[in-house]
């Protein structure tokens, strides 16, 4: 099938290049505490300007 070609053909470059292929090592808590720091900006410039459209909505209001 299509997978075990594409491997073979792989394989064959690994070996004429002196390629050994590896486990990719990541650490999960590193990578989770990225992943919640990121949502947690996103939260706060989300805040920021829900915050930002009140302010010029009462600014507007009290204008009437």
């Amino acid at each position: 099938n299509e997978t075990n070609r594409r491997r073979q053909i792989q394989d064959k470059f690994n070996k004429e290049n002196g390629i050994v292929p590896k486990t990719i090592v990541k650490n999960i808590t590193e990578a989770i505490s990225n992943e919640v720091e990121e949502k947690e900006t996103k939260n706060r410039l989300y805040l920021l300007v829900v915050e930002l459209v009140l302010m010029t909505l009462c600014q507007n209001i009290l204008q009437l």
